[in-house]
C-alpha cells in the first residue's frame, strides 16, 4: 500500500517512522515548509523532514494546500491512502477524496469527552494518561 504522509513535530516523527518499520510505502511526505527560529534566526526544518531525509523519502513543503498545483502533485503518487498526524494545516476537501482509502488523521490529544474525562481524573490524581484519536477525515465535523 502507497501513503502519503503529512505531519511536522516530533510526534509525527514518530509516526512515519512506525509507517516505515511496519513495511508500508511512503513515496511522499508533506510537511510544514522551513521556517526561520532561534536567536540567530536560522533556517530550522521540521522533525519530519529530517525524519524524511534520513529515510530517503521525497518531501514536499507547500505554503498552502489549496492550490490546485498541490492536488495534482499528490495525485501523481498514485497514493492508496494519506495519513495526516500534526500537520498544521486544514486539509482541503478535494484533498481528502483524492485517495482511494481517504486521508486518516490521527489527533495526539483525546478528543471524545470520556477520553478527556479520563485524562482529567489521571492529572488530577498526579498520574498521566496518554490516549488519541484516529479518525477517517471527511471534510466533516470530527
Amino acid at each position: 500500500m502507497n501513503i502519503i504522509f503529512a505531519g511536522t513535530p516530533e510526534f509525527s516523527a514518530v509516526s512515519l517512522q512506525s509507517l516505515v518499520d511496519a513495511g508500508y510505502r511512503v513515496p511522499l511526505v508533506i510537511t510544514q515548509p522551513d521556517r526561520r527560529a532561534g536567536r540567530g534566526m536560522s533556517v530550522s526544518k521540521s522533525e519530519v523532514k529530517e525524519m524524511a531525509t534520513d529515510l530517503g523519502i521525497e518531501t514536499y513543503q507547500p505554503p498552502s494546500l489549496k492550490s490546485p498545483e498541490v492536488l495534482e502533485k499528490l495525485k501523481s503518487v498514485n497514493a492508496d491512502l494519506m495519513i495526516v498526524v500534526a500537520f498544521g494545516q486544514i486539509v482541503p476537501k478535494s484533498i481528502l477524496d483524492a485517495f482511494r482509502f481517504g486521508c486518516i488523521n490521527v489527533h495526539a490529544s483525546p478528543t471524545t469527552p470520556m477520553a478527556r474525562r479520563r485524562a482529567n481524573s489521571a492529572r488530577n490524581h498526579g498520574g498521566r494518561y496518554r490516549d488519541g484519536c484516529l479518525h477517517h477525515a471527511d471534510g466533516g465535523r470530527a
